[in-house]
């Protein structure tokens, strides 16, 4: 089964960007703009548009699957690996 991983950067910046829309909306759309492109007023409505579209993609993104455990020698760190006195099996 595939899990989801819902806490994620795209619905962290989805939100942000809904946040924006948002305060564009009651701030009025030069709140939210593009320097250097030509304002057509509905910029809030876009932020709003792609926050929504960023956290439906990080809800249905699948979080990765965590590494499956072997029955090989153990792994040793720290003090253990320094006083290991024989080499490991080949």
């Amino acid at each position: 089964m595939i899990r989801s991983r819902w806490l994620s950067t795209f619905t962290v910046i989805g939100a942000l960007l809904i946040v924006l829309g948002i305060v564009g909306l009651v701030m009025g759309a030069k709140f939210v703009y593009d320097p250097g492109q030509v304002s057509d007023g509905n910029e809030p409505w876009y932020y709003i548009l792609v926050g929504v579209l960023m956290i439906v993609n990080g809800i249905f993104s699948p979080a990765p699957e965590p590494s499956e455990k072997t029955d090989d020698a153990p792994v040793e760190y720290g003090d253990k690996a320094a006083k290991r006195e024989t080499a490991p099996p080949a």
